[in-house]
């Protein structure tokens, strides 16, 4: 804690920021920060081994890189579709990547499925089929696994949406980002708020049991009086769910400055008031804010995130090209890009190189400690305990009690409970935080000889 100095945390935020790892600031440790190489082998015996419990907990990614353009503020990875073949042949190493594993992952009842990009949603229908055909062969999918998959308001279409209720997707999510027409433009997006409108009566008419909407503070061109209008046009939708997230700059974000609003505090605020008059629960609490209807059982809606507030530890398990697994005590990423990654998977039938780490219980106590901040702000100490069989305020006496001295943590009914303004829980903000206060000094310190800080 606070071993280092403000200049060294700064130079490793640059970092975070250029390298694209500042958008995972609530993961620990980060990948981009780690030139391990894990063998394939030693990852392959771990899921053998691991699937062996028909009990196991946990939750699967598909990454699906692929767009029909880049967006300005994006700054996850993604590649121009330049063909639908390439989708075709992507499925293919993808099948061929679960097969390398000989690993019977369909011993175990998959918990969640998340399929994200990119832009999923401008598959066709023939290779929705096809993925859906690769899920079914590999992993337990019941009607319990709540199926969640990510898009574009222009790439929705009738047929589409009925092939995915048909398919078992319970949830579907749409980048809305603004309801400005002007900002959509500068920022890229090629779909318009008429598109919105029509994409929601698509996916509320066939079949899907959930629709929410993503929204995006700090784009340049907003103002408090566009926000309200946002608000007012997202109210008109009625969505289950309402994300806002708080613009990232830095890395592939082609975009260099925020709003010129200066109080995004208030901003957030705004959210937050207007939102909760109109009967939605704020759910996260973290470095995004997520809205969702009262009524409806947010932890049914959200079971990729299960576990990170119930007390239970449910692992992310990821597959495709550049995606991160977060398994138990293994984090790991796949280091292919969609090219390499058809060329060695379908073509020459070898695994991904990864890079990663297996965790000691320290790491992963420290992991849940930030999780939990990034999510909630808060953190119950019971559970804690029933976690890891230790008192956190044992564990971490000196960080504990130095944010108390600060007035960042105060304490009510056994939880801890962080006070940190709003723009505080952005990536930026919230990264120096667990870096300064919850990272193993081990790792800076590999960071400042690796990087030469």
């Amino acid at each position: 804690m606070l071993n280092f100095s403000s200049q060294i945390y700064n130079k490793i935020l640059n970092l975070a920021v250029n390298s694209n790892s500042v958008a995972h600031c609530r993961d620990y440790p980060f990948f981009a920060f780690n030139r391990q190489k894990l063998s394939f082998p030693e990852i392959q015996k771990y899921l053998q081994e691991k699937f062996k419990d028909s009990s196991l907990l946990y939750n699967l990614y598909i990454h699906f890189p692929f767009c029909r353009n880049r967006c300005t503020f994006c700054k996850y990875y993604s590649e121009i579709l330049s063909k639908p073949q390439i989708i075709d042949d992507y499925l293919d190493a993808l099948k061929e990547e679960l097969k390398l594993y000989r690993t019977d992952f369909s011993n175990v009842k998959l918990t969640s499925l998340f399929i994200g990009g990119g832009t999923p949603t401008i598959l066709s229908e023939k290779q929705i089929g096809r993925f859906f055909d690769v899920l079914h062969n590999f992993f337990w999918v019941n009607k319990r696994t709540q199926i969640t998959i990510e898009g574009t308001p222009e790439t929705i279409k009738k047929n589409l949406v009925r092939r995915f209720s048909e398919a078992g997707v319970t949830l579907l999510s749409i980048g809305v980002q603004s309801f400005n027409d002007n900002i959509l433009r500068k920022i890229n997006r090629t779909h318009s708020v008429k598109d919105v409108f029509r994409a929601s009566n698509l996916i509320r008419n066939n079949g899907i049991k959930y629709f929410g909407i993503d929204l995006i503070i700090g784009l340049p061109g907003e103002t408090f009086t566009s926000y309200q209008k946002t608000i007012a046009r997202a109210l008109e939708l009625s969505p289950d769910f309402i994300e806002c997230f708080l613009l990232t700059l830095g890395g592939d974000t082609k975009i260099k400055n925020r709003s010129k609003i200066t109080n995004l505090d208030r901003v957030i605020r705004l959210f937050k008031n207007e939102l909760s008059k109109e009967g939605y629960c704020l759910s996260w609490k973290g470095n995004f804010a997520m809205f969702f209807k009262q009524g409806i059982n947010h932890e049914a809606l959200n079971q990729h995130l299960a576990g990170i507030g119930s007390g239970r530890v449910i692992s992310c398990l990821g597959f495709g090209a550049r995606a991160s697994s977060h398994f138990f005590n293994m984090a790991y990423r796949n280091t292919y890009g969609v090219n390499k990654y058809i060329q060695q998977n379908k073509k020459n039938h070898l695994p991904p190189i990864f890079y990663g780490q297996r965790l000691n219980n320290r790491d992963l106590k420290r992991k849940y400690i930030i999780s939990q901040i990034g999510y909630y702000r808060q953190i119950d100490k019971n559970i804690y305990y029933n976690i890891f069989n230790s008192s956190i305020e044992k564990d971490f006496k000196e960080e504990i009690n130095h944010l108390k001295q600060k007035k960042i943590v105060m304490e009510a009914n056994s939880r801890l409970l962080w006070h940190l303004d709003e723009h505080e829980m952005g990536h930026n903000a919230f990264f120096l935080h667990a870096l300064k206060y919850w990272y193993d000094p081990k790792y800076i310190h590999r960071l400042i000889k690796e990087y030469n800080i």
